[in-house]
């Protein structure tokens, strides 16, 4: 129910999160004694990293505690204005140290954590066939078809990618973010992005996969050539 919240958050929801839970992360983190970059945890703090505008964390390998720490950190430098925003973003997180599997149990210090993301987001409607929207089984059935692609066929979607030309891309990419906003799931297209680099790390790669994931998404809100421009790469896999 996390990753279905967080995929669908619109900003005032976020802003209905913040609160200070400090102690209480710093309580779980220090329980923390390693953590793998690809572990539920480790992936989930790299994707909403990404997903919220945080600046870069840390690569892999490095400290559990010095990863962890790193988007509470990175929040004491942004702009005053933006302080409500960030500080309901770590909520995020929180609740993710909160759920991750194979992290020590804290009772009380994961209740606390658990506050702000289950009081704006909990009870839901949502579910995991309804995550991405309408057409949620339809970008499913993208990533699905992406992760069993063939070499060759990964390889001719890395292709297609490159031979788009970057202001062509950019701007399509700024169509999507303008259209994630006015359907109000301004963070949807951002999350996808990061479902496709779970797919590869390489980014022409990941770059085809989100593509035709926010293609299929947005369909019936895109500019046609929008839409068509995004879902060529993939398609060039076929």
């Amino acid at each position: 129910m996390l990753d279905v919240t967080v995929a669908r958050l619109d900003v005032d929801r976020v802003v209905r999160m913040g609160e200070d839970r400090a102690q209480a992360r710093l309580t779980v983190i220090g329980r923390i004694p390693h953590l793998e970059a690809d572990s539920w945890l480790g992936a989930r703090w790299y994707r909403w990293a990404r997903m919220f505008g945080l600046p870069r964390l840390p690569a892999s390998p490095t400290a559990a505690a010095r990863l962890l720490l790193a988007p509470y950190d990175a929040v004491d430098h942004v702009h005053r204005t933006l302080a409500p925003f960030f500080s309901g973003v770590l909520a995020v997180f929180d609740a993710g140290l909160a759920l991750a599997p194979g992290v020590p149990d804290e009772p009380e210090a994961n209740q606390v954590l658990l506050q702000g993301w289950s009081g704006a987001c909990l009870p839901t409607s949502l579910t995991p066939g309804t995550a991405y929207g309408p057409r949620t089984p339809e970008v499913e059935d993208v990533l699905r078809h992406a992760w069993a692609a063939s070499p060759a066929a990964r390889l001719r979607a890395h292709e297609a990618r490159a031979a788009i030309a970057a202001h062509d891309w950019n701007a399509a990419c700024g169509v999507v973010d303008d259209t994630s906003g006015v359907c109000g799931v301004p963070f949807l297209a951002r999350y996808l992005f990061g479902e496709a680099l779970s797919v590869s790390a390489d980014r022409g790669l990941a770059d085809a996969v989100w593509g035709a994931a926010v293609a299929t998404a947005f369909r019936d809100d895109l500019p046609k050539a929008t839409h068509d421009l995004l879902s060529s790469p993939f398609l060039a896999a076929a």
